[in-house]
């Protein structure tokens, strides 16, 4: 939790609004390859408030992930096609049975939702989970 703190003070510090910028500072704090960043080609520029919220979007679901799902590896990934932005953060975590929102994932979802976004999740007991978000580049 402290590496996941001290990235995010980083990226506060910095005054570039790039979204992979802001992504790998959250990867990069960690020292071992249990978080691994996948970036695709031709990212574009985005809106500082698309920044903000998908980079609270990644922080979130790793953070979830480190603290209940004991994985070995936790992948976030980013790809931009036909317009959509889409964010995935997925681990090898215990998984799930039943996925019961709390303030975290509410939280996720209203903030996703406020910039014409939409975001889902899919869990299984023993299976991991994943956290897609879409938003649409106008």
């Amino acid at each position: 939790m402290a590496d996941i703190r001290e990235a995010v003070s980083e990226w506060r510090a910095e005054t570039s609004t790039a979204l992979p910028d802001a992504l790998q500072s959250l990867t990069s704090a960690f020292a071992s390859s249990q978080l691994v960043l996948d970036v695709g080609t031709e990212i574009p520029a985005t809106p500082p408030i698309v920044t903000h919220a998908l980079f609270r979007c990644a922080q979130e679901a790793v953070t979830n992930a480190m603290r209940h799902a004991g994985p070995s590896r936790i992948t976030v990934s980013l790809r931009h096609d036909a317009g959509t932005l889409r964010l995935a953060v997925e681990d090898n975590g215990r998984g799930i049975a039943e996925i019961r929102p709390g303030n975290g994932l509410s939280g996720l979802r209203s903030r996703v939702e406020e910039i014409g976004g939409k975001v889902s999740f899919d869990t299984a007991f023993g299976k991991g989970f994943r956290m897609e978000v879409e938003v649409p580049l106008l």
